[in-house]
């Protein structure tokens, strides 16, 4: 495994490198330098690079793409505003489709915003969170890259493409699951890269990765990656005490759904029910005549969606790749998978590589295995790739200065930001609105259809229509 560079510090915080200190001054002394450096250095890196997504996704988020692009959004606002107005998960019968965590975020958001309308429609305001997520997943990332061997340019880098590439943007800016899962991942992956074994942060991580679970049940795929690292800090710093300190807040906080489904009688499949058996404590599962949703039919359902088959080169999973995810960003997508491969080969005998193969590797499996895929599915692939192609940049960076490094840096990003603006993907995230159309169209239905008329409409359309004012 290569040395770590003395003028790094982060790369001290890293699990599976970081040595404990035998002595509480010799901590103190060396995490105070670290601090020191870190705020030299990096500090001014990360605001520098939160002011960039900030313009990247801000500028034009309303308009493109339209809030009319994707029912998703105003299903799961729908969700939101039935939480917030009506106490229930959905504005119907909820029936398990997905776990709530994500549109109870957002009902909270808007209950602390000022209300659906507060930023005009009711998607606008969610989309206002997503971006305040993705501020938030910027540091984050290149936090996690830092710890997995990159150095400040490496890690500015994966970071920069994470907040510029025309397919991040695209669905990112979108109230989707699959973004406020994506927060909750790459903070439980921050928490638990802590060089110095601190428990606690191993028990936040886990809990976090729970929260992401309940956000959106994808977030599954990664688990291997994040035990590969729960393993080691079992060996580097906390015993036997690792493993459990994360599953077993993880395991807590995922239990809350089943538990839900269980006291509203809905956990078991229609014609099965939990019924007490004495005084013992214990159920009995029993034959029953209720038709009810069921937790435990929903998840069978998910996981049964075929999407062509793995191995069929026009299921959607491909379709997709050539329609969709290459043409909006080849480099991220193309790129980023060469150097997922790239870094599980070098995973043999570093282990850092390994474990940025693995976040690599697992979302692209999830993706190709043959189930239904949408195109926004490619959200939890996309930071892990721009990881992975951090990752292999730092092996560049770490054989020249790092006023070379720095240099080439800038070179790419000149030519990332040249080949983007020739592709033709990057300017319509920022000139065109495409949402003009449906706003209208929810104007004139607001001045001059009654209010207790009945419709049928677009999911997009219903929270802005139940809900006064606009």
């Amino acid at each position: 495994m290569s040395n770590l560079r003395t003028d790094d510090a982060a790369h001290r915080l890293y699990p599976m490198t970081g040595r404990l200190h035998t002595s509480w001054g010799a901590a103190i002394q060396a995490r105070a330098g670290a601090w020191a450096r870190v705020l030299n250095g990096d500090l001014l890196m990360v605001l520098a690079l939160v002011a960039v997504a900030l313009l990247a996704h801000g500028l034009n988020m309303f308009h493109y793409p339209s809030f009319s692009y994707k029912d998703d959004e105003g299903i799961y606002i729908s969700q939101a505003w039935a939480l917030l107005r009506e106490g229930q998960l959905a504005p119907y019968t909820y029936f398990y489709d997905h776990a709530p965590g994500g549109w109870i975020l957002l009902a909270f958001w808007m209950w602390i915003s000022g209300g659906p309308h507060a930023f005009g429609g009711a998607i606008d305001g969610g989309r206002v969170l997503m971006l305040l997520l993705h501020l938030a997943m910027t540091p984050l990332l290149y936090h996690i890259a830092r710890k997995l061997g990159c150095g400040i340019w490496a890690a500015a880098l994966a970071t920069l493409l994470f907040s510029l590439s025309p397919l991040a943007v695209f669905f990112q800016r979108m109230v989707l699951l699959d973004n406020i899962m994506l927060f909750w991942v790459l903070l439980s992956l921050d928490l638990l890269l802590d060089g110095w074994g601190r428990l606690s942060r191993v028990v936040l991580s886990g809990a976090c990765f729970g929260l992401a679970l309940l956000t959106k049940e994808t977030a599954f795929f990664l688990l291997p990656a994040l035990l590969v690292i729960v393993v080691q800090q079992r060996w580097e710093h906390q015993g036997r005490f690792a493993i459990g300190g994360w599953l077993i807040p993880m395991l807590v906080v995922v239990s809350w759904y089943p538990l839900y489904a269980m006291l509203k009688g809905e956990l078991l499949p229609a014609g099965l029910e939990l019924v007490p058996a004495g005084q013992s404590g214990t159920f009995l599962v029993v034959s029953a005549t209720n038709t009810n949703v069921s937790l435990i039919d929903a998840m069978l359902w998910q996981a049964t969606r075929s999407g062509g088959g793995m191995f069929n080169l026009n299921n959607q999973f491909w379709q997709l790749v050539r329609a969709e995810w290459l043409p909006r960003d080849m480099l991220l997508f193309a790129g980023g998978a060469a150097a997922t491969l790239v870094n599980l080969v070098r995973g043999v005998r570093n282990r850092r590589a390994l474990v940025t193969g693995l976040l690599g590797a697992l979302p692209l499996f999830y993706l190709a295995r043959g189930g239904v895929v949408f195109d926004f599915y490619v959200l939890l692939a996309i930071p892990f790739l721009c990881l992975n192609l951090g990752v292999l940049v730092a092996m560049l960076f770490d054989h020249v200065s790092n006023w070379m490094a720095g240099t080439l840096a800038v070179l790419m990003v000149a030519a990332l930001s040249t080949g983007y603006l020739a592709s033709g993907t990057l300017m319509p995230l920022y000139q065109k609105h495409p949402d003009q159309a449906a706003r209208d169209a929810l104007v004139w239905i607001k001045q001059h259809v009654p209010a207790e008329s009945k419709l049928i409409i677009r999911d997009d359309m219903w929270t802005d229509l139940h809900e006064p004012g606009l």
